[in-house]
């Protein structure tokens, strides 16, 4: 992905779908790494709602990603 897009995407996710992610179990880690963690929480809600054609909201709220969670994103049932 050329880095301009990236940069969209990013921009994107920020607005439309971080808003609507769970909070991040509380930490202690610097806030910049925080922003990173909400983008990363944030694509997974992207990619599922595209995935399975669900509101990016409704998505959102299947995300279960955090810091040492093992791997797992999001979990959607339907």
């Amino acid at each position: 992905m050329q880095s301009h897009h990236f940069q969209m995407l990013k921009s994107k996710l920020q607005v439309e779908v971080v808003p609507h992610l769970p909070p991040l179990l509380p930490n202690k880690k610097p806030d910049e790494l925080n922003v990173t963690k909400n983008l990363s929480r944030a694509f997974s809600a992207w990619a599922l709602a595209q995935k399975v054609r669900i509101p990016v909201e409704d998505a959102a709220r299947s995300v279960v990603d955090d810091f040492n969670d093992c791997g797992i994103d999001a979990i959607f049932y339907n």
